[in-house]
């Protein structure tokens, strides 16, 4: 029933999404159709269809909206300074870090980048301003990190390859560190284990210089 109407809903999302987003916008339509298979009206499952589309496409651009906003904010009560380096650190990130491997990549870079460097308040805003502009990026809310600490939860539509995950990345709204990361796995493959699942997480307390 839906396979007819599928062609027509993508054109409809990717006219109001950037393509990152589409499809996961489109895998996530169909989903939560199948899901109530049992509600769908016969005679208007096209209608319907369309109806949740609007609202997946709805929720993901505010959720867009959100992120960036909030970035903002917290990269302005960073850094006063004009100069915050967002368009160097942007290419920066891309070093080991294809960007054909889509918007969750860019979270991996900056969490090899806080964990292998110490960031003062300027790159701190730069890399935040990067984030901010990552396609697809939605705001989770606020959230309690592994440490216990209170920070806002970002993640960006997955379009890597492999298993299905979701990449979440928090931050401190205050400072702009990067508290956590986190890597949910969807599907489990030929994996012994029960899904969904976090697989690999990281805790970031301390961001300092040793001594030589």
């Amino acid at each position: 029933m839906y396979r007819e109407h599928h062609q027509a809903l993508e054109r409809y999302v990717r006219r109001r999404v950037d393509d990152d987003s589409a499809a996961d916008l489109v895998a996530e339509i169909f989903a939560v159709a199948w899901r109530r298979i049992h509600d769908v009206p016969r005679a208007d499952a096209r209608l319907w269809l369309f109806g949740v589309g609007r609202n997946v496409v709805a929720n993901h651009l505010r959720g867009s909206g959100r992120a960036y906003r909030l970035i903002e904010k917290v990269a302005a009560n960073t850094v006063t300074q004009a100069d915050d380096h967002a368009a160097a650190m942007a290419v920066y990130l891309t070093e080991n870090h294809p960007p054909g491997n889509g918007p969750a990549e860019i979270l991996a870079a900056m969490a090899d980048l806080v964990r292998d460097r110490v960031l003062g308040p300027a790159r701190r805003a730069a890399l935040l301003r990067v984030l901010a502009e990552v396609p697809g990026l939605i705001y989770r809310g606020g959230t309690t990190d592994r440490a216990g600490r209170r920070g806002e939860a970002f993640m960006p539509p997955n379009r890597h390859g492999g298993l299905a995950s979701e990449r979440t990345l928090i931050v401190d709204p205050v400072t702009g560190r990067l508290l956590d990361t986190e890597i949910l796995l969807l599907e489990k493959g030929r994996l012994d284990v029960r899904t969904p699942c976090v697989y690999q997480y990281e805790i970031h307390t301390v961001s300092e210089f040793a001594d030589p």
